[in-house]
């Protein structure tokens, strides 16, 4: 009889079957791996691969793309900027002075630059001076000489903060320029035409030396004060727009020694009724003793202090030098400046805001530029303060001629405190 077919166990065949659902299970699974590796995120993918290797042009790198984007937008702006041309001004001097003005202009006077279509970082600034003018002084060739010796040729930035670079270029001739110009900026505006010269185009601008005279301001050209007023800026703080031409020559400072002579200037030009004051404060001081200082008046004008007031005559010389760049180093040489600016007198009313003249005390400029100590009547100092943060001011009040015990304290006091100053800047 033959054997029967031998069967399977029933948990053999269960086995079997268990198996091909494992492998369909893995198999699955794989599959399901692969499709997520193919959907992963370029981001990913990149993080994986040479970012440099652009030999396959069949990978997806948008990355790197939008990298290459922003690097090619960067460098079309700046090749855009580099094509900007260089700005050009030139400041024009028609008048045989305002001479310690023209610098100053060059680099604080307010341009309107987004106007220009330049770069102001690379700008060219020439000087025009005067072939036509009027009250000769005879500085012109003092002042050229400064500039082709000491400015010419030089690069620095404009000390208002409002990024512009000044290359400083040559003197032109303003009745034959030898290139056009961005911007004429004219610093003796007020001695001729100024509206006429404004009129001329949106690059002319002008530097006021004293308040616009209401017939302007209120009467038939009123219109063109309107139309041009944004392009005119004063020299003094009365005004809405102005700069103080503070840009002068910088010289080192002299060591000064405990006992040196203090050297006070005043100007030639002071009336005797303001040199008073000085007597006055002289005479305090000889109570205690001869002083240890030299009285300098500064300017071309013969000094009178020696005959108005002999007592003091010995101690009084004449401080006058015709050369630009020497009279500012005779300046840096002064201890202190006394202005001598008195609202009782003619002649000093006009340095005040009540007086309606809105005008600068060349004095006041020199001490900010020259960064030197100061004696001056306090509603001087109360306009300029923002300005005189560099030395140490006193100050006094007077109502009249013979009102001067404010000004003999603090001549005293100015006497006592500027030695210790000099002896610690000069250490520094």
């Amino acid at each position: 009889m033959d054997p029967p077919d031998v069967l399977a166990p029933p948990t053999q065949m269960r086995r079997r079957r268990s198996c091909s659902k494992v492998e369909g299970i893995y198999i699955f699974t794989i599959f399901l791996t692969i499709l997520s590796l193919l959907k992963l995120e370029p981001v990913a993918r990149n993080s994986v691969l040479n970012l440099n290797d652009n030999s396959n042009p069949n990978i997806d790198l948008p990355l790197q793309e939008s990298n290459n984007d922003l690097s090619r937008i960067t460098t079309e702006k700046k090749k855009s900027e580099k094509k900007l041309r260089p700005c050009y001004i030139t400041i024009e001097n028609k008048a045989d002075y305002h001479y310690e003005v023209i610098e100053s202009a060059i680099m604080q006077f307010p341009l309107l630059w987004d106007t220009f279509n330049c770069s102001k970082e690379d700008t060219i600034a020439d000087v025009a001076l005067a072939q036509q003018h009027r009250w000769a002084k005879n500085e012109l060739e003092p002042w050229q000489n400064y500039f082709e010796t000491h400015l010419a040729g030089t690069t620095r930035p404009r000390t208002n903060g409002d990024g512009a670079v000044i290359h400083f270029g040559s003197i032109q001739n303003y009745m034959n320029y030898s290139r056009a110009y961005d911007a004429y900026i004219g610093v003796s505006c007020d001695s001729f035409d100024w509206l006429g010269q404004l009129s001329k185009g949106p690059n002319q601008y002008c530097v006021l030396h004293g308040t616009v005279d209401k017939k302007i301001m209120q009467g038939r050209k009123k219109s063109l004060w309107e139309q041009h007023k944004e392009r005119v800026c004063w020299v003094s703080p009365m005004h809405p727009c102005y700069f103080i031409p503070s840009d002068l020559p910088q010289f080192k400072p002299e060591n000064f020694r405990k006992g040196d002579k203090l050297r006070l200037c005043l100007k030639a030009s002071t009336p005797t009724t303001s040199l008073r004051y000085v007597d006055e404060g002289v005479k305090r001081l000889q109570q205690s003793g001869e002083p240890n200082i030299e009285i300098i008046t500064m300017g071309r004008l013969m000094p009178i202090m020696s005959e108005a007031f002999p007592s003091i005559s010995h101690l009084v010389t004449q401080g006058y030098e015709p050369d630009y760049y020497k009279f500012e180093e005779m300046m840096s040489k002064c201890h202190v400046l006394l202005p001598l600016i008195h609202p009782w007198e003619e002649p000093g009313k006009k340095y005040f805001p009540w007086s309606g003249a809105g005008k600068l005390s060349g004095y006041m400029s020199q001490a900010i530029g020259l960064k030197l100590p100061l004696l001056v009547q306090e509603e001087i100092k109360e306009l300029y303060k923002e300005h005189l943060v560099d030395a140490p001011v006193w100050s006094y009040t007077t109502q009249n001629m013979s009102d001067t015990r404010s000004f003999v304290d603090a001549f005293g006091a100015m006497m006592k405190e500027l030695p210790g100053y000099l002896v610690n800047t000069s250490a520094e």
